[in-house]
């Protein structure tokens, strides 16, 4: 899972009650790692964490369909190419 992270372009993290640890731990690599993450969380909001104060971090909520889903990738690949080109 962990060579996976090194080849995407971005997460789509699903989370809810009871989610397990690991999928927090791939969250964390991949923000590392610079990667955009697309969060959906729970109906309730369940599952909030420090990762959401990093800007490469876009919350969905539920229920989401595919063009949601599009335009939240968007969002959160639009967010690293701003930062990175403010950073040249």
């Amino acid at each position: 899972a962990f060579a996976q992270l090194l080849l995407c372009d971005v997460l789509v993290a699903l989370t809810d009650q009871g989610t397990p640890r690991g999928t927090l731990i791939e969250i964390g690599i991949a923000l590392g790692l610079g990667k955009p993450v697309v969060w959906v969380s729970g109906k309730n909001g369940e599952g909030r964490n420090i990762f959401d104060s990093d800007f490469r971090c876009v919350r969905a909520q539920p229920p989401i369909d595919g063009k949601t889903l599009l335009a939240a990738i968007e969002r959160a690949l639009e967010r690293v190419r701003v930062a990175g080109s403010a950073e040249e």
